[in-house]
Parts: C-alpha cells; structure tokens; sequence
C-alpha cells in the first residue's frame, strides 16, 4: 500500500549557494527600499490633497505604520545575510517540505515507515536522501 508523508528538502550550503542567497536578500533589501521611497512621497501627495487636521493625522500614522513594516523586513533581512556570513560551508539548511510516497506492508514497523525522510540537495542536484537524523 502507498501513503503520502512529508519530507523536508535541504540545501546545502556552498559559496556558490551563499552567494545567490546574498543576492536574493540584498535584492529584497532594494525593493523594500524603493518601497518605503514610494509610501513617503504617496504621504506627501495625500496630505497636500487633504486639509482636515484628523484625516491628515490618519494619513500620516497609516502610512508610517507601512513604512515602519518595511523597514523592520530591510532589518531581518539584514540580520539573515549576517546569520548565513556567519555559518560554515556544508550547512544543511532547511528550505522547503514536499509530499512524498511512502510504501508500508503488513508486518512494517510503523514508526521507521512513517519517519521523516531528509532530501538534501547540493547545487541543484540531489546529493542524498535519507531518515531524519541519519548523516
């Protein structure tokens, strides 16, 4: 008989690997950038069009409250490219779960079959696949 579990997908952790995490974070930082460059200037444009005191101080703290999110994202986003700067090569790190086949006969003891498997994958191939807990 087939049932479905989960498997957690892992990557290892390469220079090359490292690299394209960087660029990706440091991209992330520029649109989260450009995002809080647009929100300034929407609040600017808003509060001119508006010349109620109250609706004014709305504008203004629902936009800050945006801009506050963004900048707090540019923050984690930084503190993650220095937790990646800071391990070592061949650090498996957990990045995705997918759903996998398991086969299970009568007579099986339950809990290897349904043990989580680990696939590891090492610049874009599959390096490994394996128990959770195994090396």
């Amino acid at each position: 008989m087939k049932i479905k579990k989960q498997a957690v997908v892992k990557q290892v952790l390469t220079p090359s690997y490292r690299e394209k995490l960087n660029e990706e974070l440091e991209t992330k930082r520029r649109r989260l950038q450009t995002e809080i460059e647009q929100l300034e200037f929407q609040l600017q444009q808003r509060i001119k069009e508006n010349s109620d005191p109250k609706r004014r101080r709305f504008l203004k703290e629902k936009y800050e409250k945006e801009m506050k999110e963004r900048k707090e994202k540019i923050e984690r986003s930084s503190f993650q490219a220095s937790r990646i700067e800071a391990l070592p090569d061949d650090t498996e790190l957990p990045v995705d779960r997918v759903d996998v086949e398991a086969h299970v006969e009568v007579g099986d003891v339950w809990d290897d079959v349904y043990q989580e498997d680990e696939i590891i994958v090492e610049d874009g191939r599959v390096k490994a696949i394996r128990k959770r807990g195994e090396t």
